[in-house]
């Protein structure tokens, strides 16, 4: 196999009167928000943003010309991955249209995925479109990216 490398909800609560303050009670479950969710009629899915019936978020771009694009390279250069990391250049935002500044990509010949940390979560999922996964680093179940490429991706791994 040849992978090409190319150079949950937060709630911040900052008050200078409030030092060591214990905000733990505001944390709010797994359990918590798919209550909040079916409770309240609102449906949407975090990870995706991609439910049947769920509004297009204005921020974002189709990313399907941009994949199809870089997987018809992938396969003139027999890549089975490319992975795309955050850089200034731009070149995760261009291919992903995920503008939060952490977080790596890596697309597969049939499978696209973003990595990024909790203070992205909503951003990503409004950002991405549907041709991606989003992927809540440190969360539970969310696996690393050689994790990723051996598992749900399905590269052999004698290869990696």
């Amino acid at each position: 196999m040849k992978i090409a490398l190319v150079t949950f909800v937060a709630l911040v609560i900052s008050s200078p009167s409030c030092r060591g303050c214990d905000f733990g009670a505001w944390r709010l479950s797994e359990d918590d928000l798919a209550s909040f969710a079916s409770s309240s009629g609102y449906n949407r899915d975090i990870d995706t943003n991609c439910g049947p019936n769920d509004p297009v978020p204005p921020n974002r771009v189709d990313t399907s010309d941009r994949l199809k694009m870089l997987r018809e390279e992938m396969d003139a250069e027999a890549l089975d991955a490319y992975i795309v990391p955050f850089d200034d250049q731009g070149r995760r935002e261009y291919v992903s249209g995920f503008t939060g500044s952490n977080g790596d990509a890596i697309v597969t010949l049939d499978q696209a995925a973003c990595w990024t940390d909790g203070r992205y979560f909503l951003q990503a999922s409004q950002e991405l479109d549907c041709n991606w996964r989003l992927m809540k680093m440190s969360m539970p179940g969310v696996p690393t990216y050689t994790e990723w490429l051996l598992g749900d991706a399905g590269l052999p791994q004698s290869e990696i």
